[in-house]
């Protein structure tokens, strides 16, 4: 006699469960995050950036002006102009 083949469901998820999971998770997030940061940090940020953006146009125009290549320097705490001279890439204005 022949017995009847039992399929057996494991326990747990299946992929397109879990995806839509992190789909959902991440929809979240993306509104919740948002209203988290205070609007006097977003205000800096900006600021910063707008004063970062305007500097490194002033950099770029001197730099056509005068043929000189300048370069930008990042850190974790600022930023440094750079001037290409004398084969290597030295502070802007030290001479």
């Amino acid at each position: 006699m022949i017995s009847p083949v039992r399929h057996h469901q494991s326990p747990g998820f299946t992929l397109l469960e879990i995806m839509l999971v992190l789909l959902l998770t991440g929809l979240m997030l993306s509104t919740v995050i948002p209203t988290l940061v205070p609007d006097s940090l977003s205000g800096q940020v900006n600021t910063l950036a707008e004063q970062l953006l305007a500097t490194t146009r002033q950099q770029q125009q001197q730099a056509m002006l005068s043929g000189q290549d300048r370069g930008l320097k990042l850190f974790d705490d600022g930023y440094q102009f750079l001037q290409f001279r004398q084969g290597s890439w030295q502070p802007l204005g030290s001479e």
